[in-house]
């Protein structure tokens, strides 16, 4: 008992050791909220607080779910990290449009339905021949990071400095970023129709659930708008039966492209 709890404590001190190799267990207890009852132990048992980690080399965290078929077809959920409602801002929006824009058009991805939220996109996405669906994912987490990052510590407003302060707090061994590790992905059949179409309606209905429209094609940022035969801001491809070719459809450029980061897309 006495070693898991020197363990869990080592676990801890690794983040904020590394700052403040003394800091105090009170103080990492105030930034690691989640972890009270881990604390409560480590009090009872009186550990010390001051742990010399410089010597140990951090590990990084893996993804909790991997993919485990990187050429089948997946739904995969990108939560922010700490659920901060980032995409509330139309610029945080447009740059999510115009990334998936452009993987689809140059990174070999394949979308058949996706669905942003205020702090989550959900996407149902299949890699093309030749490439891997978990680096993939990777890249594009690592690349919307990098401008959403850019922008927020471009200019210096109240909310801009809120959602910094808040990606800092999450941040582990210093290492800014925008989404939390895992994915969540859930495989789903894409020549089965029906299979694909229940989980279509699953990321559809989700503005509806949250009463932010009656339909899910009144919903902008979502392929609802396509799949009812309205202009949608992504171009996704249309599931295919078994042996059906493999043609996309709704070639809808994205409207109002980002200017502000346009280096970033080289179409």
């Amino acid at each position: 008992m006495v070693l898991t709890v020197y363990f869990i404590h080592f676990l801890f001190m690794q983040e904020d050791g590394l700052k403040n190799k003394h800091m105090h267990l009170s103080q990492i207890e105030c930034r690691h909220k989640l972890f009270g009852t881990a604390f409560a132990i480590i009090k009872e048992f009186r550990c010390p607080c001051a742990v010399d980690i410089v010597k140990y080399k951090p590990v990084c965290m893996s993804q909790k779910y991997p993919i485990a078929e990187p050429r089948d077809c997946y739904l995969v959920t990108l939560n922010t990290i700490d659920r901060v409602d980032l995409f509330i801002r139309p610029f945080f929006k447009q740059i999510i449009v115009e990334s998936l824009n452009y993987f689809i058009e140059k990174k070999g991805l394949s979308v058949y339905g996706w669905c942003l939220m205020t702090n989550h996109l959900h996407l149902i996405v299949q890699p093309r021949d030749g490439f891997d669906l978990s680096a993939l994912i990777s890249d594009f987490k690592a690349f919307t990071a990098k401008i959403i990052l850019e922008d927020l510590n471009a200019d210096s407003d109240i909310r801009r400095t809120w959602i910094m302060k808040k990606i800092r707090e999450a941040a582990l061994f210093d290492k800014l970023d925008v989404w939390e590790n895992s994915d969540h992905p859930v495989r789903v059949n894409a020549e089965e129709r029906e299979n694909i179409n229940e989980h279509l309606k699953q990321i559809h209905n989700n503005p509806v659930r949250n009463k932010i429209v009656a339909s899910p094609q009144d919903y902008l940022h979502s392929s609802a708008r396509n799949y009812a035969g309205l202009k949608g801001l992504v171009n996704i491809q249309h599931p295919k039966e078994k042996n059906e070719p493999d043609v996309s459809i709704y070639k809808i450029p994205a409207h109002n492209p980002v200017s502000k980061s346009s280096e970033y897309f080289s179409y």
